[in-house]
């Protein structure tokens, strides 16, 4: 990308700031971002361990996406906050999956 492209956005993040009273864009360090999605590796850990079922584990799963992107979305319209909202559902998938099938393979 061209320099001047990104002095003309800087300029128009500011002026839109100013003028339309817009929040500006910030976000999380990296020990934020980190403890973030590690909360939301144990939500999903906590989701794969205690759900008996497998239709339990997909809704309970799908209830909390759905709330991790709201509240990702929310923040962003509301203070221009930045949160990463990839690696955090991936890794409540993953850790939902990994510890519902490692549970399941303890029973049985």
């Amino acid at each position: 990308m061209p320099g001047v492209m990104v002095h003309g956005q800087m300029v128009s993040q500011l002026v839109s700031a100013v003028l339309d009273g817009r929040p500006l864009i910030w976000w999380l360090p990296q020990w934020g971002e980190t403890l973030w999605i590690f909360a939301w590796t144990s939500v999903g850990g906590l989701i794969g361990w205690r759900s008996p079922r497998l239709l339990v584990l997909l809704a309970t799963l799908g209830s909390a996406a759905v709330l991790l992107y709201l509240s990702c979305f929310v923040l962003l319209t509301a203070t221009g906050g930045w949160l990463p909202l990839v690696p955090a559902t991936l890794a409540l998938l993953a850790a939902s999956f990994g510890v519902g099938f490692l549970t399941y393979r303890l029973r049985h």
